[in-house]
């Protein structure tokens, strides 16, 4: 399926977006937006996502069911986003950023969303955090700065390593683990 998703933050105000979209109306500061095309370039929907504070630095990945999952930074330190049920962590871990996921199926309609990150900063930086679809699972790489990064039991390093920053490994189960409307993280680890 040879569609186009087109995903980024912005503050602009007025970009287009579908009448049952999401979130139609921009939240605030930054947003997330994010659109897809099939593959003649018409338009097929778009949304905002987003509070009044800070969502930056997406990225995307698409699995085997037009699934499309977003990844970013969240500067929400009063948890201002609606979390799903669904949400492995519901709250806001600490520090100025934590990640957060999104997952829409492939009309555009979001089916789960949770935070993920510890009680220090957890960020994408510019070159390197990402987020890729892979046998039905998802992984996710980022960075932390400090402890409280949800890790699972006998994860490779289960403990914050010092320095400026750990890189960090989530995999996440996507649609091959049973209720494709949860995210659960199968392994995490700090490195």
């Amino acid at each position: 399926k040879a569609n186009v998703i087109l995903c980024g933050s912005t503050s602009s105000t007025n970009l287009p977006t579908t009448p049952s979209s999401d979130q139609p109306v921009y939240g605030g500061n930054w947003d997330i937006y994010v659109a897809k095309f099939d593959s003649g370039g018409s338009h097929l929907w778009s949304t905002y996502y987003g509070s009044n504070l800070f969502e930056f630095f997406p990225r995307t990945a698409v699995d085997g069911s037009d699934n499309i999952y977003v990844l970013s930074e969240v500067e929400d330190t009063i948890n201002t986003l609606a979390v799903g049920s669904c949400a492995f962590q519901a709250t806001f871990g600490g520090g100025n950023e934590d990640l957060f996921i999104l997952k829409y199926d492939s009309t555009g309609k979001r089916i789960c969303d949770t935070y993920l990150g510890g009680s220090a900063e957890d960020e994408l930086d510019w070159a390197s955090g990402g987020i890729k679809c892979y046998k039905g699972f998802i992984y996710v790489g980022a960075n932390t700065q400090g402890s409280g990064y949800p890790v699972t039991p006998g994860a490779f390093q289960g403990i914050y390593g010092g320095g400026t920053s750990d890189i960090t490994l989530v995999k996440i189960c996507g649609s091959n683990c049973g209720d494709n409307s949860v995210l659960n993280p199968v392994f995490s680890a700090s490195d």
